[in-house]
């Protein structure tokens, strides 16, 4: 059965999403086996920690101690120091992850209030690998994620918890419980598992000890006084409403407790995988769907810029055999500087079950430099925002233009020279901004399509409720 033709399973979870996103929603549907993986027995786990950017770990370089369990398992896997996401936010973000395509190709995203799924024809590798005789089982804990928006493709099992605007989101601690219950559910077959967890995204509310631990000393000891109105977020965003630096810099510390808490049960979720005995032939990969800004250029939140405090990811990836030697077992792992992108990680997997990529992949795997050897950065395309003025970015030779369609600005960076993407070039370095906007050109060309949009989704009362207590609906 092909990955297109397998499309038609997903009825059944749409049926079953259809009826009503408050609680727990759990998809199976059950295909026969085709087309057999070169590697039978070989897992997948796909960890994506939503509002994660990378310089939060300590693996890159954070010496606040919020990370100790993702550091150990860096220690064992391979760190990316430079992998970027292709959109400031979920939806279009995670569908490059899963179809290995640009967001001006799969155009899954969109702006608030006129949000687009994921196209009908698009093949994700969760297809993919269901094709080739993987089980497949996705935990998620946002309504992007879910099938209303075409992000369920390909997946057998689906647990989406916490879609109902009076059901709280999923904390991290259930979300590990749920992705050990799919585990042991598809152990015997070989699996795909992807597991989200949401909890750094807004609102912050981290639990105890980690809010004790990290919060400013008001903050310690009572609710939330910050963001505690889910409709602040839209305010925000509206620019109704402004925070102070003061407020933002408290805001940040609640986040760090929130990406204290997740890794604590990331690493549950590591050592249950281990306890299983499952890492000799499983691939984790580790990584975000975007950033998190807190005044680096002047705002806060994400969905609104191309900088790369939203754009850089964390992507450790420890596959058997692979990155480990008798010197950095114990210490800190190997790291590889080669820019890389999301689009990178669904060729990686089909690599790693021994399956061929989809003609329609724009991604390359990482297996090469998984393995050592030495590759040219590869150029990077980043688009659109939901809110704040809308662009794209091309990242390509240690250079970085921005060029927004409103209010038609363009910024050129020396990231190697300027990471933190401080210093304008646009002025100064025409010949550079010339060449590096004939690339964005030529790549935006590249990827055009004929197709017409993909129609906004009918979406529940409930749903909408849902996605506007998160700030996505006004």
């Amino acid at each position: 059965m092909s990955a297109a033709s397998g499309k038609a399973v997903r009825a059944i979870a749409t049926l079953t999403c259809a009826l009503g996103l408050v609680g727990p929603i759990l998809v199976a549907a059950h295909v026969s086996r085709a087309n057999e993986p070169a590697n039978p027995g070989r897992n997948v786990i796909l960890i994506v920690v939503d509002t994660l950017r990378a310089d939060r770990l300590g693996c890159y370089g954070n010496d606040l101690g919020m990370t100790p369990q993702i550091d150990s398992f860096a220690r064992g896997a391979v760190r990316f120091e430079n992998a970027f996401s292709h959109a400031p936010w979920t939806l279009s973000s995670v569908a490059s992850l899963f179809t290995s395509q640009y967001p001006g190709r799969h155009q899954a995203g969109g702006r608030i209030g006129a949000f687009r799924p994921l196209r009908e024809e698009a093949v994700t590798i969760a297809e993919i690998a269901r094709t080739a005789g993987l089980a497949t089982g996705a935990v998620v804990n946002v309504s992007f994620l879910a099938d209303r928006f075409g992000m369920t493709q390909g997946f057998e099992t689906v647990d989406a918890l916490g879609m109902g605007f009076d059901v709280p989101s999923r904390r991290a601690g259930p979300t590990t419980d749920a992705a050990l219950e799919l585990i042991d559910e598809m152990r015997g077959r070989s699996f795909f598992l992807f597991v989200h967890y949401f909890d750094p995204h807004t609102l912050y509310d981290p639990p105890e000890p980690f809010r004790a631990r990290f919060a400013d000393p008001i903050d310690r000891d009572s609710d939330h006084p910050l963001f505690s109105n889910p409709y602040a977020v839209i305010l925000l965003r509206a620019g109704k409403i402004t925070v102070s630096d003061e407020q933002v810099l408290r805001l940040e510390k609640l986040h760090n407790g929130e990406v204290a808490y997740v890794d604590a049960e990331v690493g549950r979720l590591l050592a249950e995988i281990s306890k299983r005995g499952l890492d000799a032939n499983t691939i984790v990969i580790i990584t975000s769907d975007h950033g998190e800004e807190f005044l680096d250029h002047g705002g806060f939140e994400h969905g609104h810029t191309l900088y790369d405090e939203l754009l850089h990811v964390p992507l450790l990836i420890r596959a058997p055999g692979v990155g480990l030697t008798q010197s950095n077992r114990d210490s800190v792992g190997r790291s590889v500087g080669t820019t890389v992108r999301q689009i990178d990680l669904a060729p990686t997997i089909c690599e790693f079950v021994g399956v061929l990529s989809d003609p329609a992949f724009m991604g390359e795997s990482l297996f090469p430099l998984l393995e050592g050897r030495q590759q040219k950065d590869r150029p990077v395309l980043s688009q659109g925002n939901y809110w704040g003025p809308s662009g794209d970015c091309w990242r390509q030779d240690g250079f970085k233009v921005i060029r927004r369609l409103r209010p038609g600005r363009i910024e050129l960076f020396n990231i190697a020279a300027d990471p933190k993407e401080q210093n304008n070039l646009a002025g100064k370095d025409p010949r550079r901004l010339d060449a590096m906007l004939k690339e964005l050109n030529s790549m935006l060309d590249s990827i055009t399509t004929k197709a017409a949009p993909p129609e906004p989704p009918t979406l529940s009362p409930q749903e909408i409720e849902r996605l506007r207590s998160l700030g996505y609906v006004k």
